[in-house]
């Protein structure tokens, strides 16, 4: 994009930005419960699946070794 559209865009979302109208929004008593309940599995999702995947994880960052015939004849 050219730097005049580019111009044009971010003034028009200051413009957007700064006239502010009221929500009139709602939330009940649930609302705070629920997403702690989103938080909280989440968090155990997260945990459950590197559990799972834990050694593929290791292997991955793990540099590759040589192997003990390679070695050894190196060595020779």
């Amino acid at each position: 994009m050219s730097a005049k559209v580019m111009k044009i865009v971010g003034i028009t979302l200051s413009i957007f930005c700064l006239i502010v109208s009221p929500a009139y929004a709602y939330l009940d008593m649930g609302t705070g419960s629920y997403l702690l309940q989103v938080l909280v599995a989440s968090a155990l999702a997260l945990g459950i699946s590197v559990k799972v995947f834990w050694q593929k994880i290791l292997t991955f960052f793990k540099k590759p070794q040589k192997k003990d015939t390679e070695i050894s004849r190196e060595g020779k």
